[in-house]
């Protein structure tokens, strides 16, 4: 992934604070500090834990999920990485009818607290045309984890096409693919926010791990130590799916790597977790559309 990064970019994107993106080989950790906007990570590549606060046991990101931190939520963002390489893209974007314009994009505590000048920061007016009709139906006044969400891929790409080229009517289309993200975060954070759930968490972890063996929702219950009822009603809640179905997600998820890798159906099959080969065909088929060895041919 080409590297981008641009810091209050100018003028033309009022709204849009921050953007870049990275391959990075080794671990990443900033301090405290707060935006004036939502911040939205994406990881595109490997899988690791991510700290956000002190007062927050780190939790587990992979592939395909979003961190987003809302506006004035003092964070950290602290990458310990599991694989070789962990690809993200970062996003800052502000709500409301007024935005902030300055040189940094976020405020470090110190500064809040007196102790060293507040950056220079002057506010605009801005037609708002939804977008905080939009943020407040995500109901996140601190953080939350999106586990799976692929339909980001392809925005977050655009805007960086966009960001890089500032081609015409750039603005209107990085504001509206924006608000196609925050949009697809209301629809999956609800009421709940992911990752303030240890336990619910402790477990969409304990699936990425263990998404080989054979596991029961009586398996999740024991590994918890909750009954079964609860982790059923309690893990849908938070993450937007049963653990069945989470299981399952993860598992073809896993199985379209290795078959995009040129691994044999009956090896994707056991490797993945599925009783035999024809059941993981008929999963697969479902899932997708088509059967394992038509998905991998077509991505030869």
């Amino acid at each position: 992934m080409k590297s981008i990064f641009l810091e209050f970019p100018g003028a033309e994107y009022p709204r849009l604070t921050h953007f870049g993106c990275t391959d990075s080989s080794g671990g990443t950790k900033t301090g405290p500090h707060l935006h004036y906007g939502y911040e939205m990570v994406y990881f595109t590549k490997g899988s690791g834990t991510v700290a956000v606060h002190g007062n927050v046991k780190p939790f587990p990101v992979a592939e395909e999920d979003l961190l987003i931190t809302a506006p004035g939520f003092l964070h950290e963002f602290t990458l310990s990485p599991s694989t070789k390489t962990v690809g993200y893209y970062w996003l800052g974007f502000q709500a409301g009818d007024t935005v902030a314009r300055g040189r940094e994009s976020s405020i470090p505590p110190k500064r809040i607290a007196g102790r060293q000048r507040v950056p220079e920061v002057s506010y605009v007016e801005e037609i708002d045309a939804g977008i905080s009709s939009i943020t407040r139906e995500m109901n996140i006044d601190s953080y939350a984890v999106i586990h799976r969400l692929p339909e980001a891929a392809m925005l977050f790409s655009a805007i960086g096409d966009e960001v890089e080229r500032r081609r015409k009517y750039a603005r209107e289309m990085i504001y509206l693919k924006v608000i196609e993200l925050f949009t697809l975060v209301a629809r999956r954070a609800g009421d709940d926010v992911p990752a303030v759930d240890g336990k619910m968490t402790y477990l969409a972890d304990y699936i990425q791990k263990n998404y080989a063996r054979p596991l029961t929702l009586d398996d999740l219950a024991a590994a918890s130590g909750l009954a079964a009822a609860y982790v059923s009603r309690r893990f849908k809640e938070v993450h937007g799916r049963s653990p069945v179905i989470f299981l399952t997600d993860v598992r073809i998820h896993e199985a379209k790597k290795m078959l995009r890798s040129g691994s044999r159906v009956v090896e994707v099959a056991a490797a993945c977790g599925f009783s035999d080969a024809h059941y993981f065909s008929m999963v697969f088929r479902s899932r997708t559309g088509m059967t394992p060895t038509v998905y991998a041919a077509a991505r030869k």
